[in-house]
């Protein structure tokens, strides 16, 4: 085939298929240094013509462009291979013999058998950048530039654990354009790389978590354009959470599959080995890679097999261990029960598994669990203690509750509604050691006006947020409000991303939470990480000023 380079000259015919079957005329030439590769997403103008000079087809007619995906097939032979060798403005004539175009059968009757098209094609724009984010909110794009299908490994991508080979050749804060025509690959790739070729263990924090994210996207012996959007990156002296690098994989090993690990003492000693490095890294206080650690050597252990389910005692207590230290209590409550439908007298499972509830505001069940452990070791200094922080927990609960909603019910306004159906009217409403059904917001968001809604509130345990259904606007959903900052709402899936704000369904009631069936099954949230933590309030402001009459209002006469 000919260089691509070679195929940009003004007037000249150049034979694409080195055959004579496909050839190029290049009318106009494009402008920068790059042609579109594989995978592209390219737009184009075209008018096809009969080599009588009959036009059957034509974009341009239309007075819409074509766009199509290169190289996937989608399109006759003849343009996947004549359109990867224009620049971005080229116009040229495709000439297709008919094993590049429609064959011998044609396309009756508008192509006729075994004929040979004429294609004018200009090359508008396109991008190789493909969204490879979690969530695909264009956070992580990728730009392949080359792969070596036969290196090794070429077809599997590094995973948590593996030990990859990578060189970091350009790291850059990145100048805001996504498709840089100008932009010399070979320059760069052929430079003093930003870092040296290295190995790097995948989930150990030796590079960011949005450059492993975008190493995971890899295969060995591929190399790659990224741009990142987001993270910190001033660990390599750059400001800002957006990014450009450039990086090679020469090469990767990954841990065993869990398929490959097949008897009960293989299996328990891949836990073990985890374990104890989870237990390194929880006393050096890195705890969310223990938790990484502790949770890899329980997926090596999965199973009903007696043997195996007791090994996972040590595991799943340290690992509830680890969640109680980052404020994740639900999580740590559901491995200590795990450990306790194994072992039920597992006296780390019932002291963890009570702290947890305790501070997640189950008090009941947190005293249930002393109590339980008390009766096996009655001198169990840590249930008495359990016990007495209970006690003062449920006390300092009740205070805060009060204090709070009293302020809150003492306040009254004689503010302008926004859309006032009538006259505000003071509702009497009494607070009785329950959270008050209803309240005022108002919301706020980058996308719209702020505004006062009136809303039914329920609540959930303490470290779950309170949410609402709101009245005013059903187009607007439901806003959820927190009754503690460091919790998180894991309920529904992520449905869609818009405007920057996420939207999360609720298929079932969280089993926590009162939830009659009026209530809406759609959460209004702010902003969410690839996780699904929590990263933006909404929420600005809580009152029981009431702006609006609902239709269910009474006056207080």
């Amino acid at each position: 085939m000919t260089d691509p380079v070679a195929a940009t000259k003004e007037g000249e015919v150049h034979d694409i298929s080195g055959d004579g079957k496909l050839t190029k005329t290049c009318i106009k030439p494009g402008s920068g240094k790059k042609f579109p590769k594989k995978g592209a997403k390219v737009e184009v103008h075209y008018v096809g013509t009969l080599t009588t000079g009959s036009k059957f087809d034509s974009s341009r007619d239309r007075g819409t462009p074509f766009t199509f995906d290169l190289g996937q097939g989608s399109v006759i032979k003849g343009w996947d291979q004549g359109v990867s060798t224009m620049r971005k403005g080229e116009i040229s004539t495709l000439r297709c013999h008919h094993e590049y175009a429609y064959g011998e059968d044609g396309r009756v009757p508008t192509i006729p058998p075994s004929a040979t098209l004429l294609f004018e094609v200009e090359l508008l724009s396109w991008s190789s950048l493909e969204d490879v984010s979690e969530s695909k909110n264009k956070s992580l794009m990728k730009e392949t530039i080359k792969t070596n299908p036969e290196a090794d490994f070429s077809f599997k991508r590094p995973t948590y654990e593996s030990e990859v080979k990578l060189t970091i050749h350009s790291l850059q804060k990145f100048n805001g354009v996504e498709d840089d025509d100008d932009e010399d690959f070979d320059k760069i790739l052929s430079g003093t790389p930003h870092t040296a070729e290295s190995t790097i263990t995948m989930g150990d924090e030796q590079v960011p978590k949005e450059l492993e994210n975008a190493i995971k996207t890899m295969q060995g012996g591929e190399t790659a354009k990224f741009i990142i959007k987001r993270g910190n990156w001033s660990q390599y002296s750059i400001e800002g959470s957006e990014v450009v690098v450039f990086l090679s994989v020469a090469s990767f090993t990954s841990p065993k599959e869990k398929y490959e690990v097949k008897t009960n003492a293989d299996k328990i000693s891949e836990g073990e080995s985890r374990k104890n490095q989870g237990n390194e890294l929880y006393k050096a206080k890195k705890f969310k890679r223990a938790v990484a650690k502790y949770e890899a050597g329980l997926s090596y252990m999965e199973g009903d097999d007696a043997e195996l389910k007791q090994a996972t005692l040590p595991l799943l207590t340290n690992l509830a261990a680890v969640q109680l230290e980052l404020k994740e209590y639900y999580n740590a409550e559901k491995n200590c029960t795990k450990a306790l439908e194994v072992n039920p007298k597992n006296v780390r499972a019932i002291t963890r598994r009570a702290k947890a509830k305790r501070l997640r505001g189950d008090f009941a069940g947190a005293a249930d669990d002393a109590k339980k452990l008390l009766q096996l070791e009655p001198e169990n200094t840590a249930a008495k203690a359990e016990l007495a922080a209970i006690s003062k927990a449920k006390a300092e609960q009740k205070k805060k509750d009060r204090a709070t909603f009293a302020g809150m019910f003492e306040k009254s306004s004689m503010q302008k509604p926004l859309k006032p159906t009538a006259a505000p009217v003071k509702k009497e409403l009494e607070y009785k050691d329950e959270v008050p059904r209803q309240l005022y917001v108002t919301a706020c968001s980058t996308e719209e006006a702020c505004g006062k809604y009136q809303l039914d509130l329920y609540e959930c345990h303490r470290d779950h947020p309170v949410w609402v259904r709101e009245h005013e606007d059903p187009a607007l959903g439901a806003w959820r409000i927190f009754s503690d900052p460091n919790s998180t709402w894991k309920l529904g899936k992520v449905d869609s991303m818009e405007a920057g704000l996420g939207y999360i369904k609720a298929d079932a009631p969280h089993e926590n939470c009162i939830m009659p069936n009026e209530v809406t099954n759609w959460l209004r949230v702010g902003e969410t990480d690839e996780e699904g933590d929590w990263c933006k309030d909404t929420v600005t402001k809580v009152s029981t000023e009431a702006p609006v009459v609902g239709p269910e209002e009474k006056s207080s006469e």
